[in-house]
């Protein structure tokens, strides 16, 4: 029994040590290295950074960049691909939901959005093959920023895209609010090459 205690506190000091041996070894290396990594992003188009709003929630959603050529991922038929958009979301500050890729969606430049399916964006066919290739899906996000790519199906035969956010009617739950209805919010934003 004390053997089990006396492990989390060796660990620790081990632990430590080889902290304080990196350390030592990393400051007799040249003095002008960098002391932050440098990230490379995968490679990506940057975009017009026009920002969607839900007046409800406060919440929003820029787009940032786009991936038009992403062949890592196979699609279902020969007729579509896979378009990825950075993104950056920020919750709101009105009403706390959250926003992610159940409710944006890449869809063709003016798309009638009475005949599209929303929010079917980061599949499983989809989000293996970005983060393999080091594209971060979106997570979806109740406070502060995220900043991730979202990746949808579009057809092969389109070159303009559109981000959409779509949010369904909802009900405040709890506080001097509770049961208040919140409309349905969506908002469309070209996405523009820069």
């Amino acid at each position: 029994m004390k053997i089990r205690r006396l492990r989390p506190a060796i660990a620790i000091v081990l632990a430590i040590t080889a902290l304080l041996a990196a350390g030592c070894s990393s400051q007799s290396k040249d003095s002008t290295a960098s002391a932050t990594p440098t990230i490379s992003e995968p490679p990506s188009t940057p975009v017009k950074e026009d920002t969607l709003t839900d007046s409800s929630t406060g919440a929003t959603a820029t787009p940032l960049a786009i991936v038009t050529t992403f062949s890592d991922a196979t699609p279902s038929t020969n007729l579509s691909r896979a378009v990825l958009v950075k993104v950056k979301v920020t919750a709101g500050d009105k009403i706390t939901s959250s926003i992610g890729s159940d409710e944006l969606t890449i869809t063709k430049r003016n798309q009638d959005l009475a005949y599209q399916t929303l929010g079917l964006c980061n599949s499983d066919e989809l989000t293996d093959p970005m983060e393999k290739a080091g594209y971060t899906p979106l997570q979806s996000t109740r406070e502060g920023s995220s900043t991730g790519w979202l990746g949808c199906w579009v057809d092969k035969t389109v070159t303009q895209f559109d981000l959409v956010y779509d949010r369904p009617a909802g009900q405040i739950i709890g506080g001097s609010d509770s049961g208040k209805e919140v409309p349905a919010a969506q908002d469309v934003v070209q996405i523009q090459i820069t």
